[in-house]
C-alpha cells in the first residue's frame, strides 16, 4: 500500500507542477488587461474628440448656411422695395457680396484649424497606442510562454516546427 500511496502522490506532485507550469503569472495577466483597459480608454478619448470636432464644424456650416440665407433675403428684400434704386441696390449687393467671402475665409480658417487640431490628435493617440500595443505584446508574449512551459501540446508543436524547419533548410542547401 505503500507503494501505490507514494507512486499516487508523485504524480500529484508532477501533476501539480505542470500546472503551475503552464499557468500563466498572475501578474502578467493583470498587467495585460489593464494595458488593454487603458488601450480602451484612449479610443474612447480619441472617438468622444473626434465627436465633438464634428459637432463644432456641423454648427460653424449650420450657422455659415444661416447668415449666408439671410443676407440674401435681406438683399432680395432690398432690391424687391426699391427695384429703380440701382446705386442703393448695387452698393447693398456688393455689401453682401463682401459680407460672404468674408464668411467664407473665416469657414476656410475655422477648417484648417479643425484639421490640424485633428491631426494633432490623431497622431497623440496613434504614437500613445503603439507604445500601448508594444508593451501589451511584451506582456501578451511572456503570458503566452509561460502558458506554454510545460504544455504537451505545444512542446509537440515546437518539435513539428522544428522538424519542419530543418527539412527546409535541407531543402534550401539541396537547390
Amino acid at each position: 500500500m505503500t507503494d501505490t500511496k507514494s507512486g499516487a502522490s508523485a504524480k500529484s506532485t508532477t501533476a501539480s507542477k505542470t500546472s503551475a507550469k503552464s499557468e500563466p503569472k498572475l501578474d502578467s495577466v493583470e498587467k495585460f488587461w489593464e494595458t488593454m483597459e487603458a488601450n480602451h480608454a484612449m479610443m474612447l478619448d480619441a472617438f468622444t474628440s473626434a465627436r465633438a470636432r464634428s459637432i463644432r464644424v456641423n454648427d460653424a456650416l449650420i450657422d455659415n448656411m444661416t447668415a449666408a440665407q439671410t443676407d440674401m433675403l435681406e438683399l432680395a428684400k432690398t432690391v424687391a422695395c426699391a427695384p429703380r434704386d440701382y446705386r442703393g441696390n448695387f452698393s447693398a449687393t456688393l455689401t453682401k457680396m463682401t459680407d460672404a467671402q468674408a464668411r467664407a475665409l473665416e469657414m476656410f480658417k475655422f477648417f484648417l484649424g479643425e484639421q490640424a487640431a485633428s491631426r494633432d490628435k490623431t497622431m497623440e493617440v496613434a504614437k500613445k497606442m503603439y507604445q500601448s500595443n508594444k508593451e501589451a505584446l511584451s506582456v501578451g508574449t511572456d503570458m503566452m510562454k509561460s502558458l506554454s512551459e510545460g504544455n504537451p501540446i505545444s512542446e509537440s508543436w515546437m518539435k513539428t516546427l522544428e522538424a519542419f524547419k530543418e527539412i527546409s533548410d535541407s531543402a534550401k542547401a539541396a537547390a
